[in-house]
């Protein structure tokens, strides 16, 4: 979703939790520790430093947290050059270890991601795309990506995975609407659930 909200998604990731903030900087943020960080200042990283991020980024680091930064991609009608854009904007502006791929179609634009992930290479380690919905087996096998979102809807739409992880890439579920928080969701290596609902679920995490 390209709003800014606050979402705590309890993933783990080489044995860290992974935490899409998506809240303006706040004390709260000195409280996580050796978790991976997806972080979103303005649908992306902004056009300027931002003192506050600047300095809880810092401050996330120092606690041995890992940085992820978010970009949209519009389920790969998003101009290129503009993501790439965003991807190096990160990159100049703050100090973050991979990149957080958001509105992800793998089933009918895959080279476009490749595209993004071999631009990035240089500059981070970490890939994790939303795809919110099964992908092709094979793109999983191809041990390109680190973490692929492969369900995101209520509880109620819920079904098991299609997908298996491979050797390095890895899938997980966001699930909204659910009777109870953090539901154990066989199949999906991370997952996360709320009570929340639609038309913001991930506001209150």
């Amino acid at each position: 979703m390209r709003v800014l909200m606050i979402l705590l998604v309890s993933i783990i990731l080489f044995g860290k939790e992974l935490i899409p903030l998506y809240s303006y900087p706040n004390k709260q943020w000195s409280k996580i520790k050796d978790a991976i960080v997806i972080i979103n200042v303005n649908n992306g990283p902004g056009f300027k430093i931002n003192n506050d991020y600047s300095k809880y980024i810092n401050i996330l680091k120092q606690n041995g947290n890992k940085v992820i930064g978010y970009v949209y991609t519009k389920y790969g009608k998003r101009n290129k050059n503009i993501v790439k854009y965003n991807i190096s904007k990160w990159a100049e502006l703050y100090p973050i270890d991979g990149i957080f791929f958001d509105e992800a179609d793998l089933n009918n634009n895959f080279d476009y991601y490749l595209n993004l992930r071999s631009f990035m290479n240089d500059l981070y380690g970490i890939s994790i795309l939303n795809a919110g919905t099964n992908v092709p087996q094979k793109i999983i096998n191809k041990n390109i990506f680190d973490i692929i979102i492969t369900f995101e809807d209520s509880e109620i739409k819920y079904t098991k995975p299609i997908n298996v992880s491979s050797s390095k890439t890895k899938i997980a579920a966001l699930i909204h609407s659910a009777k109870n928080n953090n539901l154990n969701l066989n199949g999906y290596d991370y997952s996360f659930s709320t009570k929340d609902t639609l038309p913001n679920p991930w506001d209150n995490n």
